[in-house]
């Protein structure tokens, strides 16, 4: 697992480097929360196309999450911002289980992040600007959903409201 975290630590300083580069007016560094940003986190935006993007973020709730995806814009009226389609993988669920054992043991807490395919609806700036950030995420893969089973069935308690298929998410772009 303390591999994984390097890559991504890597990744992260690479984005940060890129966007904040003299000669970059393609990308932007976001703040804010949801699945663009891994949890709570940090976001990058990348104009590759007028119409598409590509973003990748890295952030934290319980553990650490991550996400990588690409943006499409169907106005090409040359905007800095508009109605967008997004398609991003990553962490898109946690669950948090308290184990305990005997009678006056304490418990210990067990977090595994979920990840997989997530379809937005959204508005936002795009790579090349400031602005505001906003999606509707539909989780359509994750393994999340199969963990809840297997955890009902060994007569565990969720929070429903965790399970959802439907995130929203918020940020800010520099």
């Amino acid at each position: 697992m303390s591999y994984q975290r390097l890559i991504i630590a890597f990744i992260a300083t690479l984005l940060i480097h890129t966007s904040w580069a003299e000669d970059s007016n393609n990308g932007s560094l976001g703040v804010g929360f949801g699945i663009p940003y891994g949890g709570l986190g940090i976001n990058y935006n990348h104009t590759v196309s007028e119409q598409v993007d590509l973003t990748a973020g890295i952030g934290a709730v319980f553990d650490l999450g991550w996400a990588v995806g690409a943006r499409f814009y169907p106005q090409n009226d040359g905007s800095d911002s508009g109605p967008r389609l997004s398609a991003i993988y990553g962490t898109n669920a946690a669950i948090q289980v308290f184990k305990c054992e005997g009678f006056f043991a304490s418990c210990e807490e067990e977090i595994t992040n979920y990840h997989g395919l997530n379809l937005g609806l959204g508005w936002g700036s795009r790579g090349r600007s400031s602005g505001w950030d906003f999606d509707v995420l539909f989780i359509i893969t994750s393994g999340v959903y199969d963990e809840i089973d297997k955890l009902e069935d060994e007569g565990y308690d969720y929070d429903e409201q965790s399970a959802g298929r439907v995130k929203l998410s918020v940020g800010y772009h520099w």
